[in-house]
């Protein structure tokens, strides 16, 4: 679905060219970080950076632009999708995986609740 206005760039991207990609995702870098900001939370960003993200997302984009969707989206909007499926994953990784609390973690050596010196399984 090229269109006779659609920049170089955009139409060698939708001709699966991965370095035309890389550079489209550098020239709009501000704009998708401003994106990226926007739909991440405060908390997400105090243990993941902004450019981990980015960079996640490219990578993504890179090994999935084989089969993208661009007859469908426009190469930011085909993006920004992945930015929220890569920015879900992130939160579930990061706070949804009921992860072990180190300060509720016990040695199977301490002292069991009957005060003897058995082990404490």
């Amino acid at each position: 679905m090229n269109c006779p206005d659609e920049s170089p760039l955009v139409q060698r991207i939708r001709q699966r060219d991965p370095e035309s990609l890389a550079i489209f995702i550098e020239q709009n870098r501000s704009q998708f970080a401003g994106f990226i900001r926007s739909i991440t939370s405060d908390r997400l960003l105090s243990v993941v950076e902004l450019d981990d993200l980015i960079q996640d997302v490219a990578a993504a984009a890179l090994k999935g632009l084989e089969t993208a969707p661009l007859d469908e989206y426009e190469p930011i909007q085909w993006l920004q999708q992945i930015a929220r499926r890569r920015v879900v994953d992130a939160h579930r990784f990061h706070f949804d995986a009921k992860r072990r609390d180190a300060g509720r973690q016990q040695s199977i050596h301490a002292q069991n609740e009957g005060g003897s010196d058995a082990p404490g399984l």
